[in-house]
């Protein structure tokens, strides 16, 4: 985690009043890796900080992504994927999410 994120956001709530946090963390994608599809709670920001990725979210088509580029993912729309294209070396990013406090962020797409 990195200072000052993953902390409660004061006096920004959902329409049940319920308290959000934001979070920040370094993510790394083995060579070749790649995401199941999912979808997330709330938004998500993502910077790439090394490598080259293809990331795709419903309802647009896969991109590709180099350091230096970000992505965002709305609310609630399916992830379908978040791929390394290199066979050789990690990809790096770095990730900013928001979602309510206490609630599972993540939630596994068939």
């Amino acid at each position: 985690m990195i200072p000052g994120i993953g902390q409660s956001m004061p006096g920004v709530r959902n329409a049940h009043g319920q308290d959000y946090i934001d979070r920040a963390y370094p993510l790394t994608v083995a060579p070749g890796g790649a995401s199941s599809p999912h979808r997330h709670t709330g938004p998500v920001f993502a910077y790439v900080l090394e490598g080259e990725i293809e990331n795709q979210v419903d309802p647009d088509p896969p991109r590709k992504y180099k350091p230096g580029e970000f992505f965002y993912e709305p609310a609630l729309h399916v992830h379908r994927t978040l791929r390394n294209l290199s066979a050789t070396q990690a990809a790096k990013l770095l990730v900013f999410e928001v979602g309510e406090k206490g609630k599972k962020f993540t939630i596994g797409e068939k």
